[in-house]
């Protein structure tokens, strides 16, 4: 049956339970978006479900889940209807806003908070990354869903120029795969880009790679590299890397300095920068793949200790 917001809190009342304050927020929102329908109306109702949601671990347990699946439909609905593709999946970009705002201040920050799976360019270049959220609960997938079939499971963040929601000018490290024992120390100095163009930088998630940061007369470059020419989870690669002697200003972070755990899953690292007053920072947030749990974030420029 569709939502009807004239009867929503006929719906979602449930005798005997009182309505908390965050939901009487999300009734007020409503009241507020159906008097005046915007793109700033519509964000502000899904932020108030998103802070109902909150107070119900899971939120999938309550009493009034229906109702609200539906509620979350509407909105979803409306986004698609009435506003711009950016805001289509619109609990994603809500939920991303405040991140993104953390992101491109203090990335640090936000790297210590959540996992940030990162998905870079097929080149070196400045291009939009934009922050995307999944729950893992299909309800609020983009599109509308017929049934509640809900479930609760871990948060992901995503950056990626794919991605709908907030986002941000940064350059891209391409991540380069002809790296072998025969590479020389000036293929690999060939290699590096040099960061200019936007305030922020990324690259595409390291999983036995390693990443490579030089000073170069007051300019910093970075490079990618995957080690397919090589045995080994990575390390084989960072070691060859090592012993090419690159110079007194280099940085070189790799499978060493992100190891697998013993009997844990396999850590990957996301790196991201961000060029501030005194220069650029860079770092490298550590997390296992597959739980998305956070390890611990380093900074690979300038170099730590």
């Amino acid at each position: 049956m569709p939502f009807n917001p004239a009867t929503w809190r006929t719906d979602s009342g449930k005798a005997f339970h009182g309505r908390s304050t965050d939901l009487q927020q999300v009734d007020a929102a409503l009241r507020q978006y159906e008097l005046g329908k915007s793109a700033q109306t519509l964000k502000a109702l899904a932020r108030a479900i998103l802070a109902w949601q909150a107070t119900k671990v899971p939120w999938t347990a309550s009493i009034r889940r229906d109702a609200m699946v539906q509620l979350i439909n509407y909105v979803k609905a409306e986004a698609v209807t009435r506003f711009t593709d950016g805001d289509q999946e619109i609990f994603s970009y809500v939920k991303c806003e405040p991140d993104m705002q953390i992101l491109t201040t203090n990335p640090r920050r936000l790297m210590g908070m959540r996992p940030i799976y990162v998905s870079g360019e097929a080149t070196d270049c400045v291009a939009t990354f934009r922050l995307g959220w999944s729950s893992g609960d299909p309800t609020y997938d983009y599109g509308p869903i017929a049934v509640p079939n809900i479930f609760a499971a871990q948060e992901k963040f995503s950056l990626a120029s794919a991605n709908r929601g907030p986002g941000m000018q940064a350059i891209s490290i391409l991540m380069h795969t002809d790296v072998t024992n025969l590479t020389t120390a000036p293929m690999i100095l060939n290699k590096l880009y040099r960061l200019g163009g936007a305030s922020m930088m990324t690259t595409g998630q390291l999983s036995g790679c390693t990443f490579i940061v030089r000073e170069d007369q007051g300019h910093l470059e970075c490079t990618h590299l995957k080690p397919n020419g090589f045995g080994g989870d990575g390390v084989p690669l960072q070691n060859h890397i090592e012993g090419l002697n690159l110079g007194p200003d280099v940085a070189i972070y790799g499978r060493k300095d992100y190891p697998n755990p013993n009997g844990g899953g396999e850590v990957r690292v996301s790196v991201i920068g961000r060029r501030g007053a005194h220069g650029w920072e860079i770092f490298a947030q550590r997390y296992i793949h597959g739980t998305s749990i956070v390890q611990g974030t380093d900074r690979i420029w300038p170099p730590e200790g």
